[in-house]
Parts: C-alpha cells; sequence; structure tokens
C-alpha cells in the first residue's frame, strides 16, 4: 500500500470558469432571490400586518410569504426556472410540498416552530443550495429550492423587522 501512494500522482481536477458561472447564476436565481423574496415580504408583514392582528398573531411573516409566492408562482415559474408553462403543474406541487408542511409548522405555538421552521429549514436551504447548483433541475425540485429560501427570508426578514420596530 506504501508503494502505491509513493507511486501514485495527485492531480488536481478545478471546474472550468463557465461553470463556475453557470453555478453562481444558477444560486443567485434559485437560491438568493427567492430569500430576499421572502425577507422583503417577510419585513413588509412584520412591519405592516402583525400589528394589527390579535393575540395569536397568525398569519406570521412566514405565512404571508408563502401566500405572496403562491400568488407570483407563475411569474417565478416563467423567470426563474424558465420552463414551459405546461410544466406550472409540476412547478405547483413542488410548491406545495414545502409550502403546506411548513405553513402548519409555523401554526404551532411556542419555540418548536423556531426550530423546526427557521433552524431546520435554514440548514436544509443551505445545504439545498451548495448542492442543487450544479446543473439544471426539473420544475419540482426548484419550485421546493424556491420555497424553502422564501420560508426561510420570510423567518430572518419577520426577526429584522421586528427587531427594528
Amino acid at each position: 500500500m506504501d508503494d502505491e501512494e509513493a507511486t501514485g500522482e495527485v492531480v488536481p481536477v478545478e471546474a472550468a470558469p463557465a461553470d463556475r458561472q453557470g453555478n453562481l447564476r444558477r444560486v443567485f436565481e434559485h437560491g438568493v432571490s427567492p430569500f430576499l423574496f421572502g425577507a422583503v415580504v417577510g419585513a413588509v408583514w412584520q412591519t405592516f400586518v402583525t400589528p394589527t392582528l390579535g393575540p395569536n398573531q397568525l398569519p406570521n411573516p412566514v405565512h404571508g410569504a408563502l401566500l405572496a409566492a403562491l400568488l407570483c408562482s407563475p411569474l417565478a415559474h416563467r423567470v426563474l426556472a424558465r420552463r414551459p408553462m405546461d410544466e406550472w403543474w409540476e412547478y405547483g406541487v413542488g410548491w406545495a410540498a414545502i409550502a403546506i408542511p411548513l405553513s402548519l409548522i409555523w401554526t404551532i405555538p411556542g419555540p418548536q416552530a423556531f426550530m423546526c421552521g427557521g433552524y431546520l429549514f435554514g440548514v436544509l436551504w443551505m445545504s439545498i443550495t451548495s448542492a442543487w447548483s450544479i446543473g439544471p433541475k426539473p420544475p419540482f425540485r426548484l419550485a421546493m429550492w424556491h420555497m424553502i429560501g422564501v420560508g426561510f427570508g420570510a423567518f430572518l426578514g419577520g426577526l429584522l423587522a421586528y427587531g427594528w420596530s
């Protein structure tokens, strides 16, 4: 075994610059832009809508961002996913696969929603962004990636707005 290690040559493999540019573009389109959309909607929701709600504070900023993402989902499918509109149903199923459980998690009172909806989805969003940025993805996966980004962004945007108000 030592003989093999001594004679073997290690050749570093680097991604081509075009691949790197494509990966960065995909990260911005599918990871960062939905996150920023969620952060802006979550902050606006926390600032203007949450003070008018009753003691249960529902719907919260994550619910508001998911609703806004639902209303904008045909546009997101067309602009971000860049797929034909006949595949929108697959994008919608991916949206629902994340938005419905995430919405249910955020109705749980207490710190459980912060742990599941905030921390868990934040880690999931970061790992998906790093793993799925290579190569094109089907609409179902893109919608999941977008909705996790919107939910996590709304959580952080709502926290930021709450801290500043």
